[in-house]
């Protein structure tokens, strides 16, 4: 588990976004909870006031959806993870077959 900040300036201002996130499998990454994420960002509603958190979420969700964020945590999380053994690595991927085992190939 983490937390992802992504950013970006606009001559003198700042705006960011903040949320966690969880490794659900070997790999997976999820946003913990899309309703709990942290900005400095104010929108606006249609008639000129500000959204709520509520009803921002959404909003929010559908910009962190478009970054490649889940991208860079997987890779931050290899280079945290200490070198597998190729035996272990290669069956992370898939491609140990039974005979790589000892086990009988044929049936019988």
């Amino acid at each position: 588990m983490g937390q992802s900040v992504w950013g970006g300036r606009a001559g003198d201002t700042a705006a960011g976004i903040s949320w966690d996130w969880i490794e659900v499998a070997d790999g997976i990454v999820a946003i913990a909870d899309p309703m709990m994420m942290t900005t400095n960002l104010r929108l606006l509603g249609s008639e000129g006031e500000v959204l709520t958190a509520h009803e921002v979420a959404p909003h929010l969700n559908a910009i962190v959806h478009r970054l490649p964020w889940q991208a860079e945590v997987r890779h931050a999380l290899e280079q945290a993870r200490p070198a597998q053994q190729p035996a272990v690595a290669q069956r992370k991927r898939g491609l140990l077959r039974l005979r790589d085992f000892g086990a009988p190939t044929q049936p019988g």
